[in-house]
């Protein structure tokens, strides 16, 4: 067994070292207090007082200006509980245009609608569909 998990450790030395430059113990221990700030006895009840090494792989590559941008997310999304690990490090890393079907993704950007040819055309077509929808309204499902 202590083989096992002399491969695992080695393993994820090895993927820390490919991602990037692990946070130090000054840069983590102040996110901790950053996040105790935020979500209170939450946060020590869910990942406890001192930063994981859960934690420290899941920022491996993230910078402290990443993490910043990170925190100032969680303030704007207003949630009341805290993110995992990956869930912290999804949203300290650069956006990325997703079509994943969530709003506001590339599956659901707002567009302008095609303009009619003329004025008169767009008239006709605004009448027609306020009626159609007034006769849908009045339909007894």
């Amino acid at each position: 067994m202590e083989h096992i998990t002399n491969l695992i450790n080695h393993a994820h030395r090895q993927k820390d070292s490919e991602q990037g430059e692990r946070p130090s113990k000054e840069i983590m221990d102040r996110l901790w207090e950053r996040m105790m700030e935020i979500y209170g006895h939450k946060w020590e009840s869910s990942y406890g007082a001192e930063p994981t090494e859960g934690w420290v792989r899941s920022l491996t590559g993230i910078t402290p200006a990443m993490m910043a941008e990170g925190l100032a997310k969680l303030y704007e999304r207003g949630d009341d509980w805290p993110p995992s690990a990956i869930g912290f490090a999804k949203l300290c890393r650069p956006e990325k245009a997703e079509i994943t079907g969530e709003w506001g993704t590339g599956a659901h950007k707002l567009f302008q609608p095609l303009a009619l040819p003329d004025k008169s055309a767009q008239d006709r077509a605004e009448s027609a569909g306020a009626s159609a929808l007034e006769e849908m309204k009045s339909w007894n499902l």
